[in-house]
């Protein structure tokens, strides 16, 4: 069971949240350290949703195979480790996400 301690104004806000009314994306940015991979993981169990890990070895190829995937998914981006090329890939990604 994943347990997320002092956030209860954000878990209110994911606990309403069902498959049917997920947004599309949703971003949690912070610094290392504060939360934002456990958040994540938590709203996965929370609606049985698959996770994807993105890093340096993101290729074009990862990315269009995931736009065009018809299964909502959580994605964990470890951003720091992306090239510029790669930062750019992943922006068109966000940008123009599938239709599911």
């Amino acid at each position: 069971m994943n347990v997320v301690i002092g956030q209860q104004r954000l878990l209110t806000i994911l606990n309403k949240y069902e498959i049917a009314t997920l947004p599309k994306t949703l971003l949690f940015v912070g610094p290392n350290g504060c939360g934002k991979q456990h958040i994540a993981h938590y709203l996965a169990a929370k609606l049985g949703l698959p996770i994807k890990v993105l890093d340096k070895d993101i290729s074009a190829d990862d990315l269009a195979d995931y736009t065009f995937s018809t299964i909502k998914t959580v994605y964990l981006v470890n951003l720091d480790e992306f090239t510029e090329k790669q930062q750019n890939m992943l922006l068109k990604f966000i940008e123009e996400p599938s239709d599911t």
